[in-house]
């Protein structure tokens, strides 16, 4: 049996681990603290959603490892024609794929959307309820704010979006929330959902139980900041993995040599081996590539020697670049010039595309990269999927 050891555990380390063992390789998943994958609001794109435009709801198919690994999460749906999903900064925007406590206005009906009006910080229903009727298409919908006590206890209001949502993981003050609606709701009469702020679960997406109780279709607004669904995914990863019987490790991978096996050092001295190796430690977000010009050698007003801007976070054969080309050691002692890699001093920004260069998923000899990592590729939760997909299965092989 293959041995195969993944390295991140966000969608695409999760994936790759996934896909590796679905192959039938022995697996272990190191992991460390909390990436990109964590700090989603839960609408999943393949590309971009901006530059599709609102409108469009381009159908991005999925390979059949990557809705097998999405069922094994347990969290995400994926419709054959995307979803609509209402943010709480008071946008309609398309999705490809979403959190399944998201509340997808595409398959509703025509009628009203009704929005809690709960006072908590981050959600004020009065002014999204305009934004959105703003935004929607005229006769498809309205959204309307009903009135209510949707908040049991007083110190809930300064909560975080994910520290509330934990409490409604509690059967009883679910039930709870599904009373306070159906008490406030004078009528059902043309209502088609109710869109509630980002509470509906910390551990498991509660949006169809509540639907259940209250008699009406519920679901979730994005949440910008301090989203649950960062919680529901590592929530329903933990769990796929233990399903899947995948060997799981906490800790940090400093290095990572290539002889007749693959060795893993990690920083706590601990070391694994194994056949094939998958790094998927995120871009610049994550700490997989690390942002490193000279003048941060040592606190001097000249550098001692110049070096690369941009290193992998993990010392690994593998080289670091963007538009297919390894990047070189800058002639200048201070490296490029800090507008030449951001947008918007740029309109061709290095941060967006730089990674490590790979052919498909192979970075080098046995070593294999997914994910934000990669150069050149989108940045996005379903692009890191299926690139951890791909990576995951050609490992497995190698």
């Amino acid at each position: 049996m293959k041995r195969v050891v993944v390295i991140g555990a966000g969608i695409a380390g999760t994936a790759a681990a996934l896909a590796a063992r679905n192959s039938g390789a022995e697996v272990t998943l190191v992991r460390g603290g909390s990436g990109a994958t964590s700090l989603g609001v839960g609408a999943y794109d393949a590309t971009p959603w901006e530059v599709r435009g609102e409108s469009s709801l381009t159908n991005v198919p999925l390979s059949a490892s990557c809705m097998q690994i999405l069922e094994q999460i347990g969290c995400v749906s994926c419709p054959e024609s995307g979803a609509v999903l209402a943010s709480s900064t008071g946008i309609l925007r398309p999705a490809r794929a979403h959190d399944d406590a998201l509340l997808d206005l595409s398959v509703l009906r025509s009628g009203r959307v009704l929005l809690l009006d709960a006072t908590i910080d981050g959600w004020d229903a009065s002014s999204l309820s305009r934004s959105y009727n703003a935004h929607s298409l005229r006769g498809e919908r309205s959204f309307e704010t009903l009135l209510g006590n949707f908040i049991k206890h007083t110190d809930e209001r300064a909560m975080t979006f994910a520290e509330l949502a934990g409490r409604h993981d509690a059967p009883a003050r679910l039930g709870w929330l599904a009373t306070a609606i159906k008490k406030a709701l004078k009528s059902t009469d043309s209502v088609c959902a109710i869109l509630t702020p980002p509470i509906l679960g910390a551990e498991r997406a509660r949006a169809k139980e509540l639907g259940a109780l209250v008699g009406v279709p519920c679901g979730e607004a994005i949440a910008p900041f301090s989203s649950p669904t960062g919680r529901r995914f590592d929530a329903g990863r933990d769990r796929a993995l233990q399903h899947a019987q995948v060997t799981t490790v906490d800790g940090w991978v400093t290095r990572i040599t290539v002889a007749d096996v693959v060795a893993i050092e990690l920083e706590d001295g601990a070391a694994l081996e194994a056949d094939a190796v998958v790094l998927a430690t995120g871009g610049l977000l994550g700490g997989g590539i690390v942002y490193a010009p000279a003048e941060h050698i040592l606190a001097t007003a000249v550098p001692p020697y110049p070096r690369r801007v941009f290193e992998c976070g993990v010392d690994a054969p593998v080289r670091v670049g963007h538009d297919g080309k390894e990047l070189l050691v800058p002639g200048s002692m201070f490296g490029l010039a800090a507008e030449q890699l951001a947008w918007p001093f740029t309109n061709d920004p290095i941060m967006e595309r730089v990674g490590v260069l790979a052919d498909q998923s192979r970075a080098s000899d046995r070593v294999f990269v997914a994910g934000d990592l990669v150069a050149d590729r989108s940045r996005t939760w379903l692009e890191a999927l299926a690139s951890g997909a791909h990576a995951g299965a050609a490992a497995s092989a190698t």
